[in-house]
């Protein structure tokens, strides 16, 4: 994907810098977006980063140009996010170069960038709230274990 300048933050998503990063991305040609609606996912600010839903208005909305998509942010916290740095690096790379050629089911990657030297990410993925999620708390049932197996036996 194209190198952008980008956000650091969800404060600083704008609908100028999405229009920006969808056009830069060809997910959208001619239209821009209009305004933007940011909900929280989760609890907020993680320790490994900030999670954002985006709720995008167009002037005319294109074919393939997402209503809806997660925003994801480095940590706020610079001891934080220097640790984290080379995760969030790879995330992106996973997300923008890998994710396609893999053969399984991940969310598509509208837009994807990381600074090594600041340690901030941003990333911008298809919002998949409309499917059955697991909990990591409770664990999931056997036929779920059977998917994860079956999934991770398509990558190799």
């Amino acid at each position: 994907m194209p190198q952008l300048a980008f956000p650091y933050s969800p404060q600083d998503l704008t609908p100028a810098w999405l229009t920006d990063a969808l056009r830069s991305s060809k997910i959208i040609h001619n239209s821009s977006v209009t305004s933007i609606d940011i909900e929280r996912v989760g609890a907020g600010t993680g320790w490994a980063g900030e999670c954002v839903r985006v709720t995008l208005d167009y002037d005319n909305r294109e074919d393939g140009a997402p209503a809806i998509m997660i925003a994801k942010f480095s940590t706020a916290d610079p001891i934080g996010r220097a640790a984290m740095s080379d995760l969030y690096q790879q995330e992106v790379d996973f997300y923008t170069e890998y994710s396609n050629g893999i053969g399984i089911a991940t969310p598509r990657a509208y837009f994807g960038a990381a600074d090594q030297n600041s340690g901030y990410h941003a990333l911008l993925l298809e919002d998949l709230s409309d499917m059955r999620h697991g909990d990591d708390m409770t664990g999931g049932s056997s036929d779920d274990a059977l998917l994860a197996v079956l999934q991770l036996a398509q990558m190799h």
